[in-house]
């Protein structure tokens, strides 16, 4: 009994099946560049590859997305295409990828924005107390610092 380890194999040319391209989609499948060259090397055979190589590559290559897409990319032969399926899995991941920057961009420009009212509201408030301690007005300067609707007022009174 032989036994073939895909990741060490080096000699895949010997090998004129479908193994060919199973064996060489598993062996660059934690490199998406290499794949994709890979991939786009062979396109005229990943065009219409065996529903059995389909099948070990989405078992063995651990990409789930395409057993989800598997039956938009049969071809008329009765074959998969594979070229179709890569391209069906990296736009998915660019949007996956452009929803998550869009995520990460609210919630930044959120705290952004928080941290830039929250300095606003204590610039007022200082310029408040400064007016009010300047003016000898403690039970004013006790009222707003207590009832915010009267706080509002007075900034709009005092122009802050």
């Amino acid at each position: 009994m032989n036994l073939l380890e895909i990741q060490r194999f080096e000699h895949l040319e010997r090998f004129q099946t479908d193994l060919y391209l199973v064996f060489g989609f598993l062996q660059r499948r934690w490199d998406k560049e290499k794949l994709r060259e890979f991939i786009e090397k062979n396109k005229e055979r990943f065009q219409d590859l065996r529903e059995d190589a389909y099948d070990v590559i989405q078992a063995y290559g651990k990409v789930s997305a395409l057993k989800k897409i598997k039956e938009v990319c049969r071809t008329e032969t009765g074959g998969y295409d594979m070229c179709q399926a890569w391209n069906e899995i990296m736009e998915e991941e660019r949007m996956k990828g452009k929803e998550m920057g869009l995520r990460l961009g609210e919630k930044k420009g959120e705290r952004r924005g928080e941290k830039r009212g929250e300095k606003r509201g204590e610039e007022r408030m200082g310029r408040l107390i400064e007016i009010l301690a300047e003016q000898k007005d403690l039970e004013t300067l006790q009222k707003a610092a207590k009832n915010r609707t009267y706080r509002k007022k007075l900034y709009k009174e005092l122009g802050i």
